[in-house]
């Protein structure tokens, strides 16, 4: 017990590791591949820390952003089949996607806003504008996010036949591949009305959300059997599927701003 306490206040040398209990081998643990700690943390340790799972160019963030840019499908077929280390698992990379999309609109929302009014005359009520934003937006946000859940389903019932993989597992695909849609429309959307804030500007960073359907569909190729017959499939069945729920994403907003208005919100 003493030595249990001695080696969580870093005072000794670890005699085993503290994540699954193996006995010590050398500077990792052979069992789960955590790294032994032999004296305190230091600040300097978490930035190094940080650094390298970001930006390490072998595993971490830009590892799977890389690849994921190259062959998505093959991405996700490697995590499934167990290889994870090297990358940073599927919905945490849709969680910063989805940061880095919210991050550059907040970033360009004032310019996007004042193009609007100029376009139509400031007709806009304020009012109503700031009601929209505070309360609708963040459904949105949200319901939209889960649109990819019926894209999966469907992808996943669809090529049973040639792939076995599951509901969970089909997702994942869908989720790095959407992720790196979300992510290139942030910093397609920030550059843009940064450098041209006007209606054009607005219409090509809106209309880069359509870079989902061939990153999909990109990504079947490698996820399933390299076929080009699934790729094209594998569009059809994305964008169908995407925007029936975008249909479904629709009517719940108006039902939200229904309820909204008859609560004296909006």
């Amino acid at each position: 017990m003493g030595e249990e306490e001695a080696t969580v206040r870093g005072a000794t040398r670890q005699s085993c590791c503290m994540n699954c209990g193996a006995a010590r081998s050398g500077t990792y643990c052979s069992a789960c591949g955590q790294r032994y700690l032999d004296r305190p943390l230091t600040f300097s340790q978490l930035v190094r820390t940080f650094i390298s799972r970001v930006f390490d160019l072998d595993q971490g963030l830009l590892y799977t952003i890389r690849r994921l840019a190259v062959d998505p499908g093959s991405v996700a077929r490697a995590y499934v089949k167990g290889r994870q280390k090297p990358y940073v698992g599927p919905l945490a990379f849709m969680v910063v996607a989805t940061a880095v999309f919210i991050g550059s609109f907040e970033i360009v929302a004032d310019s996007m806003r004042s193009v609007l009014e100029a376009q139509t005359a400031r007709t806009a009520d304020p009012a109503f504008v700031d009601a929209m934003d505070e309360y609708i937006k963040p459904y949105a946000a949200l319901l939209f996010t889960l649109s990819v859940l019926p894209v999966a389903w469907v992808q996943q019932r669809v090529f049973r036949s040639i792939a076995a993989y599951t509901y969970a597992e089909t997702l994942i695909m869908v989720l790095y591949c959407a992720g790196q849609a979300t992510l290139y429309t942030g910093i397609l959307q920030l550059v843009v009305l940064l450098a041209s804030p006007s209606v054009t500007g607005i219409l090509i960073a809106q209309g880069s959300t359509l870079l989902i359907f061939p990153i999909i569909a990109h990504g079947a190729y490698g996820f399933y059997r390299k076929s080009w017959k699934d790729v094209v499939l594998t569009f059809v069945i994305s964008f169908t599927a995407y925007m029936l729920a975008l249909i479904a994403v629709t009517a719940a907003l108006l039902v939200i701003t229904v309820w909204l208005q008859g609560e004296g919100m909006l």
